[in-house]
Formats: C-alpha cells, sequence, structure tokens
C-alpha cells in the first residue's frame, strides 16, 4: 500500500463501522467485536464480497436481486478506486465514503434476504466471516496487512504469505492448533469459487485441520460435502459419521442427518439413506413447530421433506413422493 493508504482506510473504517449499529443482522458483527476499526472494515468487505459471490454462483438470488447485487459491487469497486486514488478533494472524498457507507448497508441488507431463504447458505456466510474475522485479530501483525492485500485483489500473493506463515508456526510450536488451516482453507475456498484453487486444495487445508483438531463439527461437513464432489465416497460416508458424532443440539442432528443421507443416496444405499432424512425430518417437525413464525425452522423443514421425496423418487415410490414435495411447497 501507498503511504496515503492507511488515513484512507481509517476513514472508511469509521464511517462503514458507525454503520453497525443501524444494520440488526447478527451475521454482520459476527466475530468482529474485538477487532479495531481497520481490521473489521476488512472482515466486512470480504464477508459481502464472498456472500455475494456464493449467491450469484448457486442462483441463490432472483433475477432483479442479482441485477442490485451487480449494481452495487460495480458501485463500490468505483468508490473504492475514487478514495484510494488519493486525487479528489477532501470534500470529495468524504462523499464518496458516506456514499460507500450506504452501499454497505444495502449490499448486507440483500445478503440477509437471501440468507433468510436457505439457512445452509446462512451458515456458510457465517463460517466464512468467522475465520477472516480470525486471521484480522490475529496478534501476528503480518496476517493483517496479508488480508488487505488479498481484499485488494492479490489474492495469490496474500494467500502464499499466510500459508507461509501457518507451515512456520506447525514447525516451530508443533502446537495442537487448528486454527490457521481453518483461515486458510476459508480462503482457498474463496479462491476455488474464482478457479484461483482447486478443491484438492481445500481439502488438504482442511483435512490439516481435522487431523489437529477433529472436535469442530462444521469442519466434517464441509469435508463430507467436498469429498463427495470429488468422487471419494468412502471418505465422505467416514466424515459423515464423524459430524454425527459431535452433533449434540438439535438442530446439528438435523443437519448432519440429511449429510449422511445424502452421502447414502450416492452411494445407492436408498433405504438406509431414508431413514436417515426421515431422523432428520422428525427433528425438523419438532423444532418447527417448537418456534412456527421461524424461517429458518420453516426452511430446514422444507430441505428435510425435499430430501425425503427426491429418495422416494428414486426408490420409485412415487405417491410418497409427490405427498413429500406437497408438504414441503406448503
Amino acid at each position: 500500500m501507498t503511504d496515503s493508504k492507511p488515513g484512507i482506510l481509517l476513514a472508511i473504517s469509521l464511517l462503514l463501522c458507525v454503520s453497525l449499529g443501524s444494520v440488526s443482522t447478527h451475521a454482520l458483527q459476527q466475530g468482529t467485536q474485538d477487532l479495531n476499526l481497520e481490521a473489521r472494515a476488512v472482515v466486512q468487505r470480504l464477508a459481502l464480497e464472498y456472500a455475494a459471490f456464493v449467491a450469484s454462483h448457486r442462483r441463490l438470488a432472483n433475477e432483479r436481486e442479482q441485477d442490485y447485487l451487480d449494481e452495487l459491487e460495480a458501485k463500490d469497486r468505483r468508490l473504492r478506486r475514487e478514495i484510494e486514488a488519493g486525487q479528489a478533494t477532501a470534500r470529495a472524498r468524504d462523499r464518496a465514503t458516506a456514499e460507500l457507507k450506504h452501499l454497505t448497508e444495502e449490499r448486507q441488507r440483500l445478503i440477509d434476504k437471501i440468507s433468510a431463504r436457505d439457512r445452509a447458505y446462512a451458515i456458510e456466510i457465517a463460517e466464512y466471516r468467522k475465520q477472516i474475522a480470525s486471521i484480522a485479530g490475529s496478534p501476528d501483525p503480518r496476517k493483517l496487512p496479508a488480508l488487505e492485500r488479498y481484499a485488494e485483489g492479490d489474492r495469490l500473493g496474500a494467500f502464499a504469505v499466510l500459508e507461509d506463515i501457518r507451515v512456520a508456526e506447525s514447525r516451530a510450536l508443533r502446537a495442537q492448533d487448528a486454527t490457521g488451516w481453518r483461515e486458510l482453507a476459508a480462503l482457498a475456498m474463496d479462491m476455488k469459487n474464482r478457479g484461483e484453487k482447486t478443491t484438492a486444495d481445500v481439502v488438504r487445508y482442511l483435512e490439516e485441520a481435522q487431523h489437529t483438531d477433529g472436535s469442530y463439527l462444521w469442519g466434517w461437513i464441509e469435508l463430507r460435502r467436498l469429498y463427495q464432489k470429488s468422487g471419494r465416497l468412502g471418505d465422505a460416508h467416514r466424515a459423515a459419521e464423524e459430524a454425527l458424532k459431535l452433533a449434540k443440539e438439535d438442530r446439528d442432528r438435523s443437519v448432519v442427518e440429511n449429510e449422511l443421507g445424502d452421502v447414502l443416496v450416492a452411494e445407492g444405499r436408498l433405504a438406509e439413506a431414508r431413514l436417515h432424512f426421515e431422523n432428520g425430518l422428525t427433528i425438523a417437525q419438532r423444532l418447527a413447530e417448537a418456534n412456527p413464525s421461524s424461517a429458518a425452522a420453516q426452511r430446514d423443514l422444507s430441505v428435510s421433506l425435499e430430501r425425503l421425496g427426491d429418495v422416494a423418487v428414486a426408490q420409485g415410490r412415487l405417491d410418497n413422493a409427490r405427498l413429500s414435495f406437497e408438504e414441503s411447497l406448503a
């Protein structure tokens, strides 16, 4: 960065973080409460970019929402170029920074709207934010500058710096701390989505993390999905079983029952898959009945019913499938 950027970044940070009080979402602040203003702004920027990219890539936004996301992203890039160029008057920079604050609030509002419709997406975005905040809040003075470099577009260079730090830490400390590997896995997932890393790269970092500390539920869920996409069904099954051992809360057990059911379907073990989907459905029904106004609980129930419908189709039980799909639609 040039000498002028720290002051500009601080100005952006101040305005963006003042806006936190006006944004209702808990996800916006998750994992960032203890960070300084500059670090919080970088985390916020990267989390929104990741959320927008995933929503677009998976077509989770409708056409109108996608057009608006694209428009906001284009304006965001233009304003950041104006602010970082350092050529505008102080008044013009203040105007651009205030507009950037408004754009950030609008992007977060739209991401929240999409998240309310898709619980899995909301959890994924929260997990990514958590890992980015972990990097930004590290006491290692090299990590935040590397994350800023990543945000500015030099993802490969920044990732190399962070990976070197993690490898050196592992060799020097021999500590049983999986944090650094999970941080790298989160960034590698982002880069995989952009075509800059492979599924195998992400798997490698997640495996390092889970080998170091296998008590992290979400790590097994992510590995299950990536293993299955890679055709490694045996590994996917083992990862789902590990996740099931760790799932203590009802919501977690419902999610993991569905994860295991997905693997069993891929393995052609449809009867066993149906049993796990039914287990997940039972939990989802109980949670939805306990909180009928919860959109997330209704979404979880809908997903469980869809999975039961899909496996019924695969078994040729079309009447049962129709009933499940009708309930899901309702």
